[in-house]
């Protein structure tokens, strides 16, 4: 099973993703957690370029090629084997990211990044997505709070705005597969709603 976390920066998504992966412990299951980019011997390597030229002005594209070569090795080594042998996969960030992020985001073409997203996991998609909304004032109180304001989570309120739109827009073309969940409540409320929302899913998970 395959389950994504997304959300904009200082939504909460990388607190409710552990919170669900101990849910899941506690059920009598190892979840397998994930996060982009990352993974990977590779994808860490990708992720060190991209931290540690933030202070670099990099091409839109040159980036979103970093972020979809890290996605690549984690779906071929991690992700698809470990469905295969009947794992419980989470995922903090996926495709949905670069669609949002430098899609909406940057202004790069959608067809462009759908492309290199079928090209990079072959169209693997998570069974549900679970998108947690948070508004501009509040994300960046937390990221504030917690002194984290590195390149790859710093905004404005427009960019932020056009971000959390194209979400909306995502999640428009796919109802199915998103879970919206409201992150503006304290971090034990929002942990419940996640869990009630995949409920159906999580009834499967309990009783094997």
């Amino acid at each position: 099973m395959f389950i994504s976390f997304e959300g904009l920066d200082g939504s909460g998504k990388s607190t409710q993703i552990r919170l669900l992966a101990d849910w899941i412990s506690s059920q009598g299951l190892q979840p397998r957690l994930l996060r982009e980019p990352g993974g990977t011997d590779w994808s860490e390597a990708c992720r060190k370029v991209l931290l540690e030229h933030r202070s670099v002005s990099v091409n839109p594209v040159a980036e979103v090629l970093l972020f979809f070569s890290a996605r690549a090795q984690l779906v071929s080594e991690v992700i698809g084997p470990g469905l295969e042998a009947g794992e419980v996969v989470l995922l903090d960030r996926y495709v949905d990211s670069s669609l949002a992020y430098q899609g909406y985001g940057h202004g790069l073409p959608l067809g462009f990044l759908k492309t290199l997203a079928y090209q990079a996991t072959g169209g693997l998609l998570p069974v549900k997505t679970i998108y947690l909304d948070v508004d501009f004032d509040t994300a960046v109180a937390r990221q504030t709070g917690r002194g984290e304001r590195d390149r790859m989570e710093s905004m404005d309120r427009d960019r932020f705005n056009r971000i959390r739109q194209g979400y909306h827009a995502l999640i428009a073309d796919d109802p199915g597969r998103f879970l919206v969940i409201p992150a503006t409540g304290e971090p034990a409320a929002i942990h419940a709603s996640v869990v009630s929302a995949l409920s159906p899913l999580m009834k499967g998970i309990s009783s094997r």
